[in-house]
């Protein structure tokens, strides 16, 4: 069984509901590959509250974070790519799931 987190953030204008149901969706195809779901991280559009507390909080035996695209801003894309590194974990990107 392979441990995995889940990194969401909302598209502007898309409703609360929305975000939840395609992050069940992905939750789902994880759980029949054998992921065991550590943790989801939702934020809203523009908001990077749950991504500060998710690379703070990063569990040693991660072996993937599912997130949609890396974050735009370069510091936070070279954070999360060492924490990769150091961690020992694969960034993974919802693209690479059939949901």
């Amino acid at each position: 069984m392979k441990n995995a987190l889940i990194y969401y953030q909302q598209k502007q204008k898309e409703k609360t509901s929305e975000s939840i149901n395609i992050v069940n969706k992905i939750i789902k195809v994880l759980q029949k590959e054998d992921y065991k779901i550590m943790g989801v991280y939702i934020d809203k559009y523009n908001n990077q509250i749950e991504f500060m507390e998710l690379i703070q909080e990063i569990p040693s035996h991660l072996n993937q974070l599912f997130i949609e695209y890396l974050p735009e801003d370069e510091f936070n894309q070279q954070i999360l790519n060492e924490l990769a590194k150091t961690e020992n974990f694969e960034i993974r990107y919802f693209s690479e799931i059939d949901f």
